[in-house]
């Protein structure tokens, strides 16, 4: 019996601690009109970023190269990215901007989560 009480307890931890690390949420940015909206973006580690062109011909481009849309593309298009490094990761459109914040560039600022939500919590209570 006591040790089917650790097997439980131990697969409900593995299943906590799982559910931390894999939940992602998408963030939305809008290409159009030679900017992107927000331009400046805060997410969590592990959380992914939809760039969707709604106007015009643009593409989405890392500054160090990390990730791209590919080629320059006519509306309608939609990228996404999952960011796994913490930090600032600016980025722009090859034809209309530039590395370094030229023109049409914006920034995605990665942090590590700062809390821990209680209603992820799978148990109530726990007995030995």
């Amino acid at each position: 019996m006591k040790k089917l009480n650790i097997s439980i307890f131990s697969m409900l931890i593995i299943l906590f601690l799982s559910g931390i690390n894999f939940s992602q949420t998408t963030h939305d940015v809008t290409v159009q009109n030679f900017s992107f909206s927000p331009g400046e973006l805060t997410i969590t580690l592990g959380d992914a970023v939809r760039w969707t062109n709604v106007l015009g011909t643009h593409n989405v481009k890392a500054d160090d190269n990390s990730f791209t849309s590919g080629p320059a593309a006519p509306a309608p298009w939609e990228f996404t990215h999952t960011f796994t490094i913490v930090g600032q990761h600016p980025y722009y459109c090859e034809p209309h901007g530039g590395p370094g914040g030229q023109d049409m560039a914006g920034v995605v600022i990665v942090q590590n989560p700062v809390s821990v939500d209680d209603e992820n919590l799978v148990a109530d209570k726990f007995e030995l």
